[in-house]
């Protein structure tokens, strides 16, 4: 699943983010599913980040809402 880099603007607007660029690690991430990915934000930069089964508690979508697991990384 795709993380969309929460420094850009687009991002930060979009989902509402309070973003600090002193501290960046403090705003959330943005993880997305394949499907709204591609229908929405493939336009948009990703970065990495861990497999989400190592994830506790789980990660959802934030546009859909799907849980994320390994499989979709």
């Amino acid at each position: 699943m795709p993380r969309l880099d929460n420094s850009d603007p687009r991002v930060i607007n979009l989902f509402g983010l309070e973003y600090n660029e002193e501290d960046p690690g403090r705003t959330d991430p943005i993880d997305v599913c394949e499907v709204c990915y591609g229908n929405f934000f493939d336009d948009f930069e990703q970065v990495e980040h861990p497999p989400y089964d190592e994830q506790n508690p789980p990660y959802n979508c934030e546009y859909c809402g799907t849980v994320l697991f390994e499989i979709d990384d």
